[in-house]
């Protein structure tokens, strides 16, 4: 049971998160391409990139890996979300934002968990 509720505030700290940086960033670019939800996307491939390069090294208990890589960074991060802007941008005869949301999306997204764990090389030695 400790488990779900390590996982529960992580998920809501994380998705209040995406909400806010999201938001706030969209309302900034005030842009038709979904550049908050790829911001927050991209930081969390980061993020988790290098918290499990981290954790290679120095040891977290099982309920901090479910707090931080479930809960925390699955609710900052949203492939759901990704998808129905990629639907909407469809809708809305966007393709060439579609085509780079996408691309950008999943390549970038590789990329930032790569330099996240190297990142996570030299707090380690």
């Amino acid at each position: 049971m400790i488990k779900f509720i390590y996982i529960g505030i992580g998920g809501a700290i994380g998705s209040m998160l995406r909400y806010y940086f999201s938001i706030s960033i969209d309302n900034h670019l005030k842009s038709v391409f979904p550049f908050g939800i790829l911001f927050v996307n991209l930081l969390g491939a980061f993020l988790i990139g290098f918290l499990w390069g981290i954790s290679q090294k120095h040891q977290l208990s099982d309920n901090n890996k479910l707090f931080l890589f479930t809960g925390l960074l699955g609710g900052f991060t949203t492939f759901s979300t990704f998808a129905l802007d990629n639907i909407k941008l469809m809708q809305m005869g966007k393709e060439e934002f579609l085509f780079h949301n996408i691309i950008l999306s999943n390549l970038l997204a590789l990329v930032f968990v790569y330099i996240g764990f190297y990142i996570a090389r030299f707090f380690n030695k």
